[in-house]
């Protein structure tokens, strides 16, 4: 079960009644409410952080009406693993105006 599943149960069990709020010493992270949640909060804010880092990336070429073609993919490879973008491509020469 992902994070976010985990969660959305925590929640219709709080709801229900199935489960009560618990706050365990030490923390329990299968288990307190506050935490399982937490993390699918954390999880959904690096999701929207990294899809508007996308879009802005997106925005960027296009605002320099640079073609879609291999720079574009090593652009996305920079983002998704850290690959090191070719200093000599026009994407990089762009965005560094």
């Amino acid at each position: 079960m992902d994070v976010f599943e985990k969660a959305h149960k925590m929640v219709s069990d709080l709801c229900q009644g199935r489960k009560d709020w618990i706050m365990s010493i030490p923390v329990d992270e299968e288990r307190d409410p506050d935490v399982v949640i937490g993390k699918a909060i954390m999880a959904g804010m690096k999701a929207q952080s990294d899809a508007d880092r996308r879009l802005e990336l997106l925005k960027e070429i296009n605002e320099h009406h640079l073609t879609f073609g291999e720079c574009l993919f090593c652009t996305m490879l920079e983002i998704e693993e850290g690959y090191e973008h070719d200093p000599d491509c026009e994407l990089a020469e762009a965005i560094d105006e």
